[in-house]
């Protein structure tokens, strides 16, 4: 899109959600925003019993009554369309209303009004109103968001999950309410949306909302479907239990498919490379929130729990089952000061877990006891991490990294070592020694192509000394080479014969042949991390088929170019913020839609699945308007229907109904195929709504159909074989000096679809025909309109003289001003009114 402005297919003289769109590229002069109208009740006695207006753009039922936007109130009806009552703005805080929300017992409406500004029409927002007895008493609500210039609701829609409203504003933004009404705030597509608001720009179009669609069709998720003009947007609000709800990733480790993760949250896991995470804390039996490492073996999934502030253990969960159920142990070892759980590992079908202070155990029945194998003795210090190797069918290795050597465990057909030896970590260089066995910290292996097995040790400085960095050793920790200082580790992965080092400086990449040469990421992955470089410590490292993942101090990053570029997993413990914001618009490659400009969104199920669809308008040449509907949350979309302006939605089982300027579409089959109903005729006055009327909204309850358009409301029973029409007019019949009037007033041509119509209505004094003539401010004629329908005398006459606003000569819309009419009978008396003209 190559700039912002857009034009749409009617600016009409009536504010509504679909009816008015003003040119998304104009600077609107803001006048100052109404009063705000407080928290209060309106008491309603006696209502109007009358349809509001004739322009109907908005219709929701409640299981009691329907509910209908028009340009002159709000109404409620009858299923059966016998009694309507309306609701104007002596009720509700203004006249023209642009959307309606319904749920179990509440109604709530967008009002607004119109002020002519620069000859553009300016839409004005007028907050909203609700209603919890049907219509008896009123309340108001008026953020900023949805009250003044450009601030208007277009689509109002619950969240009956959280009893949440929302509303899609065109200045406001997407803004919810999750105390009925009393604060409302906004949820934005993006920063740059954000800041767009806040510095009051109202230039992102990806922040002018006009549709919304609340999905609870998942049990794990809430949905919200929001249209703008930049495209879809997809909030997903995830169950607490599948959030990654820690930012503090202590520990990944891999089992199968199944990523796991120790944060200082709980522990959570993920199958489908992050997207979706399973989360398990103090609900689910954890004495603490805070998780020191994971691990997974064939008894199960295992976990330590503490805190990180003094490193207080608090024992260790155990999964059999893969997270479904958990149980406590609380072994001496791994249970008060110093004594954290730092790793796991499996030895003949024991379990070993490290306890820091508390010294080495294992357990072969699920941890319900649990045996010591080395304490934490002088000659022997803290235990932090354990590594094993199979060397022969029966003789296994286990190293133990500790704060004060490195050690090695032989195992043969026991669960318990047959030998401990240690392994000083020395390296030799120039005739120079230097002992790194104070340091020893995290020990891992990693088999080369060749066959051999190198085991590596992670060093952290203590005491003082300058040890920080890491050895390799390549015959089993008889010798060591290498080390590189300068940065403290945390945690390695390998990918082939490619490592990663997790580092307080961010991540290391060399090759296990070359560890001396490294290159350091910083910058690209701070800033996806956030924090700076002496906060966001890389503190785990996991490589997964072609992901790299590492685990910071402050969240999770992915990369799957090693390392090239990075995508955040985000924490989020608050569940009123969305875990995941999706957006689909033209132009995409995963997402792709016909236009950007949305609205009107749709939500059907039926056997087949879940759809959501979508009512495009063209803003430039290569988009194309019509229907668009998707099967797969969104990723793909097909068109239903090409070339059509769509305004609204309604589903019924396998009938799916489309509200257009080209007609009602009415599909039978869950919109494979579709019929058009261009006119609506009443079968037993023969009053008509003609082809070529705009057509509003739908609803479907049924077989009834209530059908909303620029000019009446249209009623089936039978899913369209019959109609019955409904419109309302100021009855002339007993009014002194009857003044003969037009409608809708003001009035606009604009349209370049479908031309509306400005009708006439008048009382004949004579039978006969009748001709209007239109005269400028200047009295001289624009036009002429003369059917050959006979009138009867004194019967009001509603339908047979129109005008599309134009020139009849040059087939132009006029000009922009007041307009005076004369009617003309056949005996030659005449009756004056005037009117209005807008762009």
């Amino acid at each position: 899109m190559s700039n912002n402005r857009l034009t749409f297919s009617r600016p009409a003289p009536l504010l509504s959600r679909v009816a008015v769109f003003l040119l998304l590229g104009l600077t609107l002069i803001l006048v100052q925003a109404p009063p705000a109208l407080g928290w209060f009740h309106h008491t309603l006695e006696t209502p109007d019993s009358i349809l509001g207006s004739n322009t109907i753009v908005d219709i929701k039922y409640d299981g009691a009554y329907v509910w209908l936007a028009t340009g002159k109130g709000l109404t409620r009806a009858t299923l059966d369309g016998s009694e309507f009552i309306n609701f104007g703005e002596d009720i509700i805080n203004a006249g023209e209303i642009s959307a309606i929300a319904v749920a179990p017992g509440k109604v709530w409406t967008s009002p607004s009004f119109s002020e002519v500004r620069s000859n553009q029409l300016v839409p004005f927002g007028a907050g909203f109103n609700y209603t919890t007895d049907d219509g008896l008493t009123w309340g108001t609500s008026t953020p900023s968001q949805a009250s003044g210039g450009g601030k208007i609701c277009y689509d109002l829609a619950f969240l009956n999950a959280n009893n949440s409203i929302w509303a899609a504003c065109f200045y406001g933004g997407l803004i919810r309410s999750l105390n009925n009404g009393q604060t409302w705030e906004n949820v934005f597509p993006s920063t740059t949306a954000a800041n767009d608001f806040i510095n009051e720009t109202y230039t992102d179009l990806n922040n002018r909302f006009f549709s919304v669609v609340t999905d609870e069709t998942n049990p794990d998720s809430l949905i919200i479907w929001a249209g703008s003009a930049g495209g879809i947007k997809e909030f997903i609000f995830l169950d607490a239990s599948l959030k990654l709800t820690g930012s503090y990733a202590n520990d990944l480790f891999l089992a199968g498919d199944t990523i796991w993760l120790a944060s200082e949250t709980g522990a959570s896991f993920t199958i489908d490379g992050g997207n979706i995470w399973r989360t398990f804390a103090v609900a689910d039996g954890f004495p603490t929130t805070y998780v020191s490492t994971v691990s997974a073996d064939a008894a199960g999934v295992w976990a330590g729990a503490g805190s990180f502030i003094d490193t207080t253990g608090a024992g260790i969960m155990h999964s059999p089952d893969g997270g479904r159920t958990w149980e406590l142990s609380e072994p001496a070892e791994a249970v008060g000061p110093g004594r954290l759980v730092g790793d796991f590992a499996s030895v003949n079908g024991a379990t070993y877990a490290a306890c820091s202070e508390g010294g080495l155990i294992y357990t072969i029945d699920g941890g319900v006891t649990w045996e010591q194998v080395q304490p934490a003795a002088a000659d022997a210090g803290a235990y932090y991490s354990l590594a094993t190797l199979n060397i022969t069918a029966d003789t296994t290795l286990m190293w133990a990294g500790t704060d004060d050597d490195l050690y090695e465990f032989v195992f043969t057909s026991s669960v318990v070592p047959d030998t401990m030896i240690k392994r000083p970590v020395i390296i030799a260089s120039d005739g120079d020694t230097t002992d790194l066995s104070p340091a020893v910290r995290v020990v891992r292996l990693q088999p080369l192509p060749s066959g051999n097995t190198v085991l590596w040790t992670l060093h952290q400085s203590t005491g003082g000394n300058d040890l920080d960095g890491f050895a390799y050793s390549d015959d089993r920790g008889r010798n060591w080479q290498r080390i590189i200082g300068s940065f403290k580790p945390f945690d390695i992965g390998f990918a082939d014969s490619v490592f990663y080092l997790g580092t307080e400086n961010g991540v290391v990449k060399s090759h296990v042949r070359e560890p001396a040469v490294f290159q350091v990421w910083l910058d690209n992955l701070h800033d996806v991390l956030g924090g700076d470089d002496d906060t966001a410590d890389v503190r785990s490292v996991l490589v997964s088929g072609s992901s790299l993942w590492v685990g910071s101090d402050v969240g999770i990053a992915v990369s799957s170019d090693s390392g090239t570029t990075w995508s955040k997993i985000v924490s989020n413990p608050n569940d009123e913020i969305p875990d995941d914001t999706l957006h689909s618009y033209y132009g995409s490659t995963t997402r792709p839609l016909m236009g950007n400009f949305v609205t009107a969104l749709g939500l059907s199920n039926h056997p087949g699945g879940k759809r959501i669809w979508a009512a495009i308008q063209q803003t430039s040449s290569y988009q194309t308007s019509g229907i668009a509907r998707s099967a797969d949350n969104g990723t793909t979309w097909d068109t239903v229907v090409a070339n059509i302006f769509a305004w609204n939605f309604a589903f019924d089982g396998p009938w799916a109904y489309a509200a257009t300027s080209q007609g009602l579409l009415v599909s039978a089959d869950y919109g494979a195929t579709w019929d058009t109903v261009t006119a609506f005729v009443d079968d037993q006055s023969g009053e008509m709504i003609e082809e070529n009327t705009e057509i509003y909204a739908v609803l479907a309850v049924g077989a009834t159909l209530w059908v909303g358009t620029e000019n009446g409301l249209a009623l089936s029973f039978d899913r369209g074989e019959t109609w019955r029409v409904i419109r309302r007019f100021e009855s002339l019949a007993g009014a002194e000096a009857a003044k003969p009037y037009a409608t809708p007033v003001p009035f606009s041509p604009s349209d370049a679809i479908t031309p509306g119509k400005l009708y006439f209505h008048f009382v004949p004094p004579v039978e006969g025909t009748a001709k209007i003539t239109i005269l400028d401010f200047s009295n001289r004629v624009v036009t002429v309109i003369e059917p050959d329908t006979p009138l009867q005398a004194g019967v009001q006459t509603d339908h047979t003289h129109y005008w599309d606003g134009k020139h009849t000569d040059t087939d132009e819309s006029v000009a922009v001003g007041t307009y005076f009419f004369v009617i003309e009978f056949s005996d030659g008396s005449t009756q004056w009114g005037k009117l209005v003209i807008l762009p």
